[in-house]
Parts: structure tokens; sequence; C-alpha cells
């Protein structure tokens, strides 16, 4: 009993100091406690102080919370991500993209061509390029499924990847 009362009275006397700091020294004569509505202000004083004394640790807890929350995981494609390889002839027959109100360009990857393009000259084709679909969780609260092409090197690591299609996977 003698910790919960310990509990309350550090509250209310924190939230007395703050009240009397705030709405009596710091605030012009014209605006000052009491001065106003007297029964409305009679009303929230009692309530406020209530409040704020049985909920002021969870306000500590949340900021303690904020700082031990671990750090993102950066986005990246692994070896064992990866599908079966695939050629660039066929890569880019299956993503060729036809608009029939022809907005987007007869290329393959469409606005992504240029992308894909440079993606190309970074790697190795020799080796395959290789399609993956993988869950991006460096966004905690919106995982995200990427999908595109990832070139290898000989030691068989991802040197570059290629995305092209980023959607929600809620």
């Amino acid at each position: 009993m003698d910790i919960l009362l310990g509990y309350v009275l550090i509250g209310l006397v924190i939230s007395l100091i703050y009240t009397v700091y705030y709405r009596i020294i710091k605030t012009p004569a014209n605006d000052k406690l009491f001065s106003h509505e007297p029964l409305k202000t009679l009303l929230i004083l009692p309530v406020a102080l209530t409040f704020t004394s049985i909920a002021w640790p969870y306000f500590i807890y949340l900021k303690i919370e904020e700082h031990n929350r671990p750090l993102p995981v950066k986005f990246a494609v692994e070896y064992e991500d990866l599908s079966t390889p695939s050629s660039v002839p066929d890569v880019e027959k299956l993503h060729i993209i036809d608009d029939p109100l022809s907005a987007v360009p007869p290329l393959p990857f469409g606005f992504l061509h240029h992308t894909w393009s440079q993606f190309l000259k970074v790697i190795d084709t020799n080796n395959g390029i290789y399609p993956f679909e993988k869950v991006d969780k460096s966004n905690v609260s919106f995982p995200q499924i990427k999908k595109g092409y990832a070139g290898i090197d000989k030691q068989k690591n991802v040197t570059f990847t290629f995305i092209y299609c980023s959607k929600s996977a809620r």
C-alpha cells in the first residue's frame, strides 16, 4: 500500500508543479487559472491531476521502449532467395509491355527499361540472371514483397539487383 501511495503522490506532485508553473506563473494576467469559467476549470483540474498521477509511469515506459527498439534490417537478397537462372532474352520477352494506349514504350519493363539496361551492363550475364521474390521487412509497419532479378559472381554472391515490382505484403 505504501508503494501505491508513493506512486500516486509522485504523480500528484509532478502534476501540481506543472499546473502551478505553466498555468499560474507563465500565463498572462488575463488568462490566469480560475479567471474564466471557474466551474469548467474546477472539473478539468482534478481529472487531469488524477490521470497524470496514475499514468505517468506509462509515458516513461514508452520513452524507454522507444530507445530499446532494434534497428530495422536493411533489405538484401541472398543466394538462397534466388530461383532458377534465366537468360536475358527470355526475361525481356516475358516483360515486354503491351500498352494499347501507347502510354508506355513497348520495351522490356517499359519505363524501367533504362534501369534494366544499366543492370545488364554491370552484371556478368554468363552466370545467368536469377529471379527472386522476397519480403522486405526493413519497414516494420509496412512490409513489402519485392520482385526482381539478381546477378551473381563466380562465388555465388549476389552482386546487383533489379527490382521491378514492390507491393504491400498485407
